[in-house]
């Protein structure tokens, strides 16, 4: 007999991988190496729950070569600099989009993530607290505290009802970043002054 606790854990579970997008500069500052080393400690655990895709240009050889060494080739794929449809293809099919930066302004992959309905992993630096509301469309944390991008990535694992979730309402909050909206907010700031 399987008790309802039971149950319920095993509804909670993802029926299939977690598939992870960085879409960015490779490099210190954007945190890659910092996700890399995460999803390396945890590999055993890991591997055919989840997948990261990497697209972006940088220190290329670099990323090869932790992703060789820490033996992440059936976890992690670098898809190289991505644009057009091969973007929007990543982007559609993805659960979430990493972005464990140390420096951000106002990231655009963070919009382009929430125009695609998609949850993010992120942090705590630049403008991305305008965009993102940890628990709301993202999960927002320290930049450097791996334990906590551990912690946030076994969330959704956890929790995929929340990719959803939060990706719905990052589609909503998105709008108001859309050319026409912004259209309307200068023409008023126009008219104002």
């Amino acid at each position: 007999i399987v008790e309802p606790a039971q149950l319920l854990d095993e509804n909670l579970k993802p029926t299939k991988e977690l598939k992870l997008l960085f879409l960015g500069a490779i490099c210190d500052n954007k945190g890659i190496f910092d996700l890399l080393d995460v999803i390396a400690t945890n590999k055993a655990e890991l591997i055919g729950s989840l997948k990261l895709y990497i697209g972006g240009n940088g220190e290329v050889d670099r990323l090869q070569s932790v992703i060789s060494q820490k033996q992440l080739g059936e976890i992690v794929e670098y898809v190289g600099w991505v644009i057009g449809e091969d973007k929007k293809r990543l982007l559609k099919d993805c659960d979430i989009v990493m972005l464990p930066s140390y420096i951000e302004g106002l990231p655009i992959s963070l919009l382009e993530a929430m125009a695609y309905a998609k949850p993010s992993i992120t942090t705590n630096v630049g403008g991305i607290p305008e965009i993102i509301e940890s628990g709301k469309n993202g999960v927002i944390i320290t930049p450097g505290d791996k334990k906590a991008l551990y912690e946030a990535i076994r969330l959704f694992m956890n929790n995929p009802q929340l990719i959803a979730e939060y990706g719905t309402e990052g589609l909503n909050r998105v709008k108001d970043y859309y050319p026409q909206s912004v259209k309307v907010q200068l023409e008023n700031l126009y008219k104002q002054l």
